[in-house]
């Protein structure tokens, strides 16, 4: 009967030293756990809307909690190039995600003219086209005789810009007799109120057998008077 009692004493214990250690075991394996995951955080410039992924899942914010060990980590975001690293996550991490800008080709195509001149963003273009980063860029491109042509234009892609530049113009106001012929450049006019294109310009007016010519230059949203008395005057 002893040895039962001791035999049966011997199994209990057998079986409480093994709970106990067994629950040590899941003890350590907690906490080896806890101290195996780090917190990853990702630092993003200068892009203000983007996307992180790790092991290409996406992110909500930029922090993550992660297991020891290679990660692949990626930020996306439009108008910048992809950015990715590795990491050996060992520790809690600080990453720097500095992004840059995605680069495209803006050409141009002026018509109407070939002596114009074309600045973006403030800088005289020596070519045709440029290569710029994306995001907003300013355009100004002017000529001699020409209205000045200025826009924004956004890229994120290629772009052809196709510019057809118009002719500035001013306004001619002619006081001459009833009777008399006027003629601009060779060509008849009716009206005493023209609009011409900025330049220079030969004026001939006939009345009965006298004539007199002169020259005047239409200046660009100016108007210019020009009145016939004993001789033709030109004011500005």
């Amino acid at each position: 009967m002893k040895k039962i009692t001791i035999l049966l004493a011997f199994a209990l214990l057998s079986v409480a030293a093994l709970s106990a250690q067994r629950a040590g075991r899941l003890s350590e394996e907690r906490f080896n756990n806890q101290r195996r995951n780090h917190t990853l955080t990702i630092y993003v410039t200068p892009a203000k809307n983007y996307q992180i992924f790790v092991n290409d899942i996406a992110l909500r914010g930029s922090q993550a909690r992660l297991s020891e060990g290679i990660h692949r980590v990626r930020v996306e975001s439009n108008g910048f190039e992809s950015w990715s690293r590795t990491v050996n996550l060992n520790s809690d991490q600080r990453l720097q995600a500095n992004l840059v800008y995605q680069v495209y080709t803006l050409s141009f195509a002026i018509s109407n003219s070939d002596n114009y001149q074309v600045h973006v963003n403030g800088k005289r273009l020596n070519a045709r086209s440029i290569s710029l980063s994306g995001g907003t860029h300013s355009i100004q491109i002017t000529a001699d005789g020409f209205e000045p042509y200025q826009n924004n234009v956004t890229l994120n892609s290629d772009q052809l810009i196709r510019v057809s530049l118009v002719a500035s113009t001013g306004t001619l106001q002619v006081n001459i007799p009833p009777n008399a012929k006027l003629s601009i450049n060779g060509q008849r006019y009716e009206q005493d109120n023209i609009r011409l294109a900025s330049g220079n310009y030969r004026i001939r007016v006939d009345f009965g057998r006298l004539h007199t010519q002169t020259r005047v230059n239409i200046r660009s949203g100016q108007t210019t008077n020009l009145q016939l008395g004993l001789n033709i005057a030109v004011s500005n």
